[in-house]
């Protein structure tokens, strides 16, 4: 048209796609745009003024040749397949009204199963092709499409929530009206955001355990969003009850799980013989047999070699902490593997199906010590040279505390058969709170002495209050005042290695405690 200087035409081309938001498909209708909305089948859009008519289904050739528009008849303007060869659904909805002229219309959308529904359109010469999609709503009388649990499942976990998913977005009041648990349970009920999915949770955050459960949908209260009563069975006419049956599981229905490795997993690590902890989401049951061979630290980098180990269990806040001790150290650079093989049962008769592993590497930075000091290895007689936590001046808000020697938390790769226990309660209304725990100056282990090219290490077994733990010392050509390393949170339980390096540079000065909100233990 540019090259003869003719006028554009006065006409507009007008097409789209007709779907519905109450089903859906598995690809999208644009690229990456989430939208995944079912076209309707067998659609019938009218024209009017005009009253052209296009029907649509199928495909857009009536045989592998014929093109469908070579079949129109005089009534129809487009019949797309109407009369297909093969009988197959394309599921495309689409229609297509050509060289209309510029002017308003009104777009008739009809399809069977869905209300018959309209849309004023206006064209012009702003562009050559238009585009008018539509969603159509279905006249199905509403049901329930999914629901969780399944009917007369036996084993829902109570603290589960029930889900349904409705065909229609529903009427929200009617439905919680018509709805009934039996044995009753207050429930908390929330909608998606087209409320067509109800989402049912126990107000007391769990159902009761191993009890026999009917829910019930009332069709003469239960609506969908145009008023028809629920069609309970899913057969196409409503007016019935939606019944569903199930069963809640005991209290414990899942295996013991590893939640965390200590090193953590996958990180170098810079020690050379760190204890090796597991920590489970629950207690163990050790009445089966010999735990100690459901797990290992297995040296994976060469030849995989199992490393020799001393096992010791513990139970922190009703859990169960496993460690093992390696009685070698491991080699700067290579990679280990730590497993809790499966067949670990708790105490619900719930058995792991599966080796629970967590990676290690032993980092090859590791100084290379040219000698080790033991200030204390925290023997029986410790109360001889610690104090008791009372008895420093400065702890601050402390209700009760008592320091004693312990020989059942014990790192066992140290060489100590003891490790010193601090019992500890603050003040849960105070705003801070300190506890000092004091070498006696006057003993052996406050006069070993070590410089500012030292590391400071302590073996801390952690409760996972929070609460922050430092190093202090003092400096014995100093001013008398101790100098203090930056604070470790205990937010761990089990045998952590805390380092202070002396080498990194001068060690802080000033305030000895920490302002704050503390747990009171």
């Amino acid at each position: 048209m540019d090259l003869y200087g003719l006028p554009e035409p006065e006409f507009v081309n007008l097409a789209g796609i007709v779907r519905t938001k109450e089903e859906t498909v598995d690809y999208y209708y644009k690229s990456g745009s989430l939208d995944k909305y079912q076209p309707v089948d067998s659609i019938e859009v009218t024209l009017q003024p005009g009253g052209r008519v296009y029907r649509g289904n199928t495909t857009m050739y009536v045989d592998e040749y014929t093109p469908q528009w070579s079949k129109a008849g005089p009534e129809d303007y487009y019949t797309n397949g109407a009369n297909n060869n093969d009988g197959n659904n394309r599921n495309n909805g689409f229609y297509l009204f050509d060289s209309l002229a510029y002017g308003d219309y009104t777009l008739v959308f009809d399809a069977p199963g869905y209300w018959k529904d309209s849309v004023g359109i206006t064209v012009s010469g702003s562009r050559f092709f238009q585009y008018e999609n539509f969603f159509l709503v279905s006249s199905v009388p509403p049901f329930v499409r999914t629901f969780s649990p399944k009917d007369h499942e036996s084993m829902h976990p109570a603290w589960e929530p029930v889900i349904l998913e409705f065909s229609h977005t529903m009427d929200t009041a009617s439905v919680e009206k018509g709805l009934e648990l039996t044995p009753h349970n207050d429930l908390i009920m929330s909608w998606n955001i087209d409320n067509s999915e109800l989402t049912l949770t126990a107000a007391g955050d769990t159902l009761d355990v191993e009890t026999s459960y009917t829910l019930t949908l009332k069709a003469d209260s239960v609506l969908g969003n145009r008023s028809q009563h629920l069609d309970g069975n899913a057969d196409g006419v409503g007016a019935d009850d939606f019944v569903l049956h199930f069963t809640t599981s005991p209290k414990d229905i899942y295996p013991p799980e590893v939640v965390d490795f200590y090193p953590p997993r996958s990180l170098s690590h810079d020690d050379l013989q760190p204890v090796i902890s597991f920590f489970f989401d629950e207690k163990i049951d050790t009445s089966g047999g010999d735990i100690r061979e459901k797990f290992a630290l297995i040296l994976t980098s060469g030849a995989n070699a199992e490393i020799p180990t001393v096992f010791d269990m513990y139970i922190s806040d009703n859990k169960t902490v496993v460690s093992l001790f390696p009685t070698e150290e491991l080699v700067r650079g290579y990679r280990y593997a730590r497993y809790a093989y499966e067949g670990i049962r708790d105490h619900a008769g719930n058995v792991t199906t599966g080796d629970q592993v967590g990676s290690l590497r032993i980092d090859d930075m590791i100084p290379w010590y040219a000698d080790t000091l033991v200030i204390d290895h925290f023997g029986p007689g410790l109360t001889g040279h610690w104090k008791q936590p009372k008895f420093s001046g400065s702890t601050v808000n402390l209700l009760d505390g008592e320091t004693s020697a312990n020989d059942s938390i014990v790192n066992h790769a140290s060489g100590s058969g003891h490790s010193m226990e601090i019992y500890y309660k603050f003040d849960a209304s105070a705003g801070s709170a300190f506890l000092r725990e004091w070498l006696d100056e006057s003993s052996t282990q406050a006069g070993r002495q070590f410089t500012d090219e030292s590391i400071l290490q302590a073996w801390v077994f952690g409760d996972g209050s929070g609460n922050l733990f430092r190093f202090a010392v003092d400096d014995a050509g100093g001013e008398g005042t101790s100098e203090v390393s930056p604070w470790y949170p205990l937010d761990f339980t089990g045998w952590k290695l805390l380092k202070w390096d002396l080498r990194t540079g001068r060690p802080a000065t000033g305030a000895m405690f920490r302002t704050g909100p503390w747990t009171a233990r």
